[in-house]
């Protein structure tokens, strides 16, 4: 006798069949998963972006932290500089210095000694 449609489309016989198909498929998807994992793990090791070169980049952005510090305080001393020359509050002495300086001119009784940049 000929089986009908319905008996070759149904999951009765076929159940254990499709477990063993679902478990086929955890494991591949398992194995995947696991060997993407250790492509990662080979690249943090190994890639051009290790684990050496973030403690290079560490190191380098502590130097780049010390240089920042010294530029700030070398600009701070040029605005304390910068509010001795406004025109409101102008010290002399300053405005002395520089003129000799920017000019080259000193009195001819004088004795003068540049020092430091």
């Amino acid at each position: 006798m000929p089986r009908s449609y319905h008996s070759l489309t149904s999951f009765g016989d076929d159940a254990a069949m499709g477990s063993i198909n679902y478990k086929r498929f955890d494991y591949v998807v398992s194995l995947g998963c696991a060997l993407l994992l250790c492509y990662f793990a080979v690249h943090a090791f190994y890639g051009p972006r290790n684990f050496a070169h973030r403690d290079f980049l560490a190191a380098q952005a502590q130097k780049f932290s010390l240089d920042l510090d010294a530029i700030a305080t070398k600009r701070k001393a040029l605005e304390d500089r910068v509010v001795l020359m406004r025109p409101d509050s102008i010290d002399p002495d300053l405005a002395d210095e520089l003129a000799r300086k920017t000019l080259n001119f000193a009195n001819p009784s004088e004795i003068v000694a540049y020092y430091g940049p």
